[in-house]
């Protein structure tokens, strides 16, 4: 799977909360019953519940990283909207052709590439 923008901070996530808590569930999950504890009954309860813990958290990841990019698109999407409001304002009170003009459409360029990028990251 492709590496999504938030995978940084969550695979950080994992490595110091999501791996301890999944540990200390299968601790309490083989000390809650005697025979869970046994060697080979032991391996196959840590294995199972550490594959659906993983898959669990692939998901979550996933959902994430949607929730991410429509973050960033919003925010993207709202400075563009701005530049664009300040844009037609100046061209309104001070005309094409001053030199806020020209300051404020590069200014609007910049906010829609950025907005344009995050629609397609």
């Amino acid at each position: 799977m492709a590496k999504g923008p938030a995978d940084a901070g969550l695979d950080t996530f994992k490595t110091l909360v999501f791996d301890p808590l999944v540990k200390g569930v299968i601790e309490k999950i083989t000390a809650s019953a005697g025979w869970l504890s046994f060697g080979p009954v032991a391996f196959i309860v840590s294995k199972l519940v550490t594959a659906i813990a993983n898959a669990l958290y692939d998901k979550l990841k996933l959902v994430i990283n949607f929730q991410y990019i429509a973050l960033l698109n919003e925010k993207h999407h709202k400075a563009y909207v701005e530049a664009n409001t300040e844009l037609r304002l100046i061209a309104k009170s001070q005309g094409i052709n001053s030199p806020y003009f020209l300051e404020a459409r590069e200014k609007r360029k910049k906010a829609l590439a950025l907005f344009v990028r995050s629609t397609l990251e």
